[in-house]
């Protein structure tokens, strides 16, 4: 007998953590940000720059506990996926390729994101504002306007220090690097040098051995009188012997029966 009754109400309930197992229809849901990576390099006028780079977040439909992310350049995000990479080069607000907020000190992530959200993404676009439109934003973006353009008039006070403390960094990075490819080279060519050491005293120890692979090695090269194998061609060797035929051994020469 089936029992009637009512029917808890789901529609807008959050099901996936129930339905998170359930596989979708191969659909992927895909979406673009940028993000800031520091560089770690051997090449000095790289090492420790910050750039920007663009990543890739995939989600399979109906499975919200599985999301990647990878780097990916713009070309390649504008040949895989044209209409997902177009809306966000329209929509989305572009990277600055100036000093990052996080470089004033003092400043925290809500002051910051307070900026981001007003398109403000680095000291060069914050100070280019008037005091006037900063304070619109609120307190919070005034007061990371007066630390700011402090940080940066000390900054340019020492622009001649710092400037050569950066070149004294750069040169120091690229020394150490050139000792440690020159620690290299001279670590193989030790390894070497001792490989050919073994190899000649293991020669010098067997005389005998190393001149009989060289006599062979040369008569293999340049085979003369004395080679093995060589014969005249009349001395009759291999040319073969009588032929018998019949009864030819029981003849008179020499007789059998003759004792």
């Amino acid at each position: 007998m089936i029992e009637s009754g009512f029917a808890k109400n789901l529609t807008g309930q959050n099901l996936s953590s129930h339905l998170g197992p359930v596989s979708g229809k191969g659909d992927v849901r895909v979406g673009f940000f940028w993000t800031k990576v520091q560089l770690r390099t051997k090449n000095p006028a790289l090492n420790g720059k910050i750039v920007n780079r663009l990543c890739i977040a995939k989600q399979p439909i109906g499975d919200r506990y599985t999301v990647s992310h990878a780097y990916i350049s713009q070309q390649d995000a504008a040949r895989l996926y044209p209409q997902e990479f177009g809306i966000f080069t329209q929509y989305e607000t572009a990277p600055a390729n100036g000093t990052p907020l996080s470089d004033i000190p003092g400043v925290s992530r809500s002051e910051i994101g307070l900026l981001e959200l007003h398109a403000i993404t680095c000291v060069e676009d914050l100070l280019s504002l008037h005091p006037d439109q900063v304070s619109q934003i609120g307190m919070a973006a005034s007061r990371v306007y007066k630390v700011a353009k402090g940080w940066q008039d000390k900054k340019d006070e020492n622009e001649e220090i710092l400037t050569a403390a950066d070149v004294q960094a750069k040169a120091e990075e690229a020394i150490k690097a050139m000792e440690e490819r020159l620690a290299r080279l001279e670590a193989n060519n030790t390894r070497l040098q001792a490989e050919n050491d073994v190899l000649r005293h293991s020669a010098s120890g067997h005389p005998a051995q190393s001149a009989a692979v060289t006599t062979a090695v040369q008569a293999a090269a340049a085979p003369g009188d004395d080679a093995p194998y060589e014969f005249p061609d009349d001395d009759g060797f291999m040319a073969g012997g009588d032929v018998v035929t019949g009864n030819d051994d029981l003849s008179d020469m020499p007789d059998p029966m003759k004792d």
